[in-house]
């Protein structure tokens, strides 16, 4: 639902010729097309913690009754879950992060043009 959001209004920006707004919009479809290649990284790290054994993740540590083809399926979809909800989380929180700096910095370079111009 985001991404669609932002396509259109990236491409509302882009029809009505705004490009201040049309770069807005389209660095943040941008950041938010991340979370795929974002997920997989997550899947990589929360792999290495189920191969470790470490806590959530504790598959080997599980007595040998609970080790059958559901329970692999059941700790597989809590780690596809996890990684989901981790990469769109950090994509959203840090497209937003990198806006906020843009914009801080486009701040301050319009001050300093007004201050050269008086």
């Amino acid at each position: 639902v985001a991404m669609a959001f932002v396509t259109v209004k990236a491409w509302w920006a882009a029809w009505t010729g705004d490009i201040v707004r049309h770069k807005y919009w389209a660095t943040k479809l941008f950041g938010y097309s991340q979370a795929q290649g974002l997920q997989r990284v997550m899947t990589f790290v929360f792999s290495m913690m189920l191969m470790y054994g470490v806590w959530p993740y504790t598959y080997k540590d599980w007595p040998e009754d609970q080790k059958s083809p559901e329970a692999a399926t059941r700790v597989f979809a809590k780690l596809f879950d996890d990684t989901f909800s981790t990469a769109i989380y950090g994509s959203i929180v840090l497209t937003e992060w990198y806006q906020s700096v843009a914009y801080e910095e486009e701040l301050e370079a319009r001050k300093q043009k007004t201050v050269k111009s008086n």
